[in-house]
């Protein structure tokens, strides 16, 4: 078809609206309507089964373009454009829909619109008032978008603006705070650091106290040596097994454990409490055992004289500070007010260090062993002044304890005696007894 025309104009003499309506007529054409601010008037068949297929026309009379719709059953729907037509091709246009001296044209085919041919701009058809109003009312359009962008700019850049000058003022205000309230914070933090570094000394201290070392000769002693460190709060051996209590309010065994089941029960009630720890243990010969919770419960197999003694004296007196096991029915308990009671017979030597103590000073934990005999058995004392003695021992524990010294020894516990055979029937004149101490 070649390059499409040029843009239409207005005609010099527009078309007599009156001669369009009468073409119209004669091409038995109806008119549908008229929009006189565009200079167009739309008119269709007066017969739906026009054998011309024609079933719109539009004439812009100001500037002299047609435009034509046809829906044919094998062309399909198309339309035509005739440009700066003067009476004579309108009555050609109207009279033949078909008529292919058109200057544009195109085809509608499927449901998304695909155009063939030359597509038209707005001047193409319409150059009227109307069409000056709509370039004029988008180009208002424009200039009013750029004006939108402007000021959305200049509220943009104010906004960043208020947002520095607020940062700026926080800045000024923390300086102003740091002024007039940055010492009391400085004490406030230097205070907590005191009392953090205070607890942390006083947890030191107790564990010096407590003792952060052990040297054993009991059974399992390597397993002992591995469960064994400084957050030990108690540890209590009979030479056969042995049971260890920490700060976290865990607890573990080492040795044969089968005679002690009352005992496990009674600390596995403690695994699901957090807030629940145990805090002291005791073990003796023949299955006996005193354990201490931190809610203020206990359990104790021993003898029923120490049992009466515990129930009726320890609300009084503060509580339990230790309890010890000897051979048989020997027992010794200690309170918290550092006052005493024992049962059965003691060592001489522990009896003695008792009496010689001086007035005031109370009794802050002891231990019991089996010896060779109920006159040698092996014992220990802690005094409220912190002086220590023990006695009874067999040649191996106190030649460590003597190299120990009683500044370094924290706590020494005691088992049963164990004697060897050397050949024969023979005794040897050494004895050996299992004890753990405790030092720093």
């Amino acid at each position: 078809m070649g390059a499409p025309p040029k843009a239409s104009t207005p005609l010099e003499r527009p078309l007599p609206l009156d001669a369009v309506r009468r073409e119209a007529t004669n091409a038995n054409l109806t008119e549908l309507g008229h929009d006189a601010s565009n200079r167009v008037v739309l008119f269709a068949p007066s017969l739906d089964d026009s054998p011309q297929f024609m079933r719109r026309v539009r004439v812009y009379y100001n500037t002299g373009t047609v435009s034509v719709y046809t829906s044919h059953p094998i062309d399909g729907k198309t339309r035509k454009y005739h440009l700066g037509v003067d009476l004579a091709k309108l009555r050609r246009v109207m009279m033949d829909p078909k008529i292919h001296e058109c200057d544009r044209w195109y085809r509608c085919r499927g449901a998304k619109g695909k155009t063939f041919g030359h597509p038209l701009t707005i001047d193409d058809w319409c150059d009227g008032p109307g069409h000056h109003e709509l370039v004029n009312e988008r180009e208002a359009a424009r200039t009013r978008v750029e004006e939108l962008r402007e000021e959305h700019d200049a509220l943009k850049a104010k906004l960043n603006d208020k947002a520095k000058q607020l940062a700026n003022a926080k800045s000024w205000f923390a300086r102003a705070d740091d002024d007039k309230y940055g010492d009391v914070r400085q004490r406030r933090a230097d205070a907590l650091r005191a009392k953090v570094e205070a607890k942390r000394l006083a947890m030191e201290k107790l564990r010096d106290e407590r003792g952060r070392y052990q040297r054993s000769r009991v059974r399992d002693a390597d397993a002992l040596a591995r469960a064994f460190d400084d957050t030990c709060v108690c540890i209590g051996t009979n030479g056969t097994c042995s049971v260890l209590l920490f700060e976290d309010g865990r607890w573990r065994t080492v040795g044969d454990v089968s005679a002690l089941t009352k005992l496990k029960n009674f600390l596995a009630e403690t695994d699901d409490a957090s807030s629940i720890k145990p805090t002291f243990v005791s073990l003796g010969p023949n299955g006996r055992f005193y354990v201490e919770r931190s809610d203020g419960r206990h359990a104790c197999v021993g003898p029923d004289e120490l049992r009466l003694c515990i129930d009726t004296e320890a609300g009084q007196r503060g509580g339990v500070a230790s309890v010890a096991f000897g051979r048989e029915l020997n027992w010794f308990l200690v309170f918290r007010d550092g006052s005493w009671r024992h049962g059965g017979m003691i060592h001489a030597e522990l009896n003695k260090a008792l009496w010689a103590a001086p007035e005031g000073v109370g009794v802050r934990r002891v231990s019991l062993g089996c010896g060779r005999s109920r006159h040698d058995d092996p014992w220990f004392i802690e005094f409220s002044d912190g002086d220590k003695k023990w006695g009874g021992c067999c040649p191996n524990a106190d030649k460590e304890l003597s190299k120990l010294g009683s500044n370094r020894v924290r706590f020494v516990d005691f088992g049963e005696d164990e004697r060897t055979m050397e050949g024969g029937d023979l005794w040897r004149d050494e004895w050996r007894s299992d004890y753990l101490v405790r030092y720093t």
